[in-house]
């Protein structure tokens, strides 16, 4: 959504608030891709651990892929 809205406001001329847009985005997604490499190394982080560790790790894992807002977790 943010790239869309600095392209719009690239394209009618808005150059710094286009700027702003962009650097949001880049924010959010760096963020995102962080989540997401930690949740995959929490995944594997379980299943090495196993046991009550593991489970942990492996709870944390899915819960941080629920609240990134995808359903189920990777696929194997």
């Amino acid at each position: 959504m943010l790239v869309m809205m600095a392209k719009a406001h690239l394209a009618l001329g808005e150059d710094e608030v286009a700027l702003v847009r962009a650097r949001e985005a880049v924010e959010l997604n760096r963020g995102f891709a962080q989540r997401l490499e930690l949740a995959r190394s929490l995944l594997v982080l379980g299943e090495v651990r196993g046991g009550e560790d593991g489970a942990r790790d492996l709870a944390e894992a899915h819960s941080l892929w629920s609240d990134m807002g995808l359903p189920g977790g990777p696929s194997r």
